[in-house]
């Protein structure tokens, strides 16, 4: 009996999830697991209609660079390229967390609900110039709804005022009336 087997190390490249509003911005961090060394990536973000990247806001995590360089490039239809390297070949340190964050501007059109922000032609490149990169995971830019509660004389909420609730959550409001 013969028994071959493919070994692999997964290498991940991932957005995360963020809460925000519209009208402000936010910092969207990428991620990378590793388990192989690797010493420049590249990728590309689409970004949910309704948002956009700060420019000259994208920052490469100190924890994990050494000379490394960062690029981000516009390329249209809400879709930036971000690219980082190193000239001496070095590579990112450490095997996870957030490898870059970038400033997400978030317009006042932005509705309410979970947009996804999606990576594409995503490259985790070795010393050989190999892209090692095993899987992408797409985050969500989440905005709320809020619900504003208030009581009459008759009794109290709680919780009371402007309260935000995001898609797919629920907020549990108690009332209680006044005695009499």
């Amino acid at each position: 009996v013969e028994l071959n087997g493919h070994v692999y190390s997964p290498n991940y490249l991932t957005v995360a999830s963020v809460n925000g509003v519209s009208g402000t911005t936010v910092i969207l961090p990428i991620s990378v697991e590793n388990f192989d060394p690797f010493v420049g990536f590249q990728f590309d973000l689409v970004l949910p209609e309704g948002s956009n990247y700060v420019a000259s806001s994208a920052v490469l995590d100190p924890s994990r660079k050494q000379d490394h360089v960062l690029s981000v490039s516009t390329l249209g239809n809400g879709t930036i390229r971000v690219l980082a390297f190193s000239m001496q070949q070095l590579p990112f340190l450490g095997n996870e967390g957030t490898i870059v964050t970038l400033q997400i501007n978030l317009e006042q059109s932005l509705s309410i609900g979970n947009h996804e922000v999606q990576l594409q032609n995503g490259i985790l490149g070795d010393n050989q110039s190999q892209n090692i990169l095993w899987e992408m995971n797409n985050g969500f830019i989440r905005i709320p709804a809020t619900i504003t509660s208030i009581s009459g004389e008759g009794g109290t909420i709680n919780p009371s005022g402007s309260i935000m609730v995001y898609y797919g959550e629920s907020q549990l409001f108690v009332i209680t009336a006044n005695q009499g």
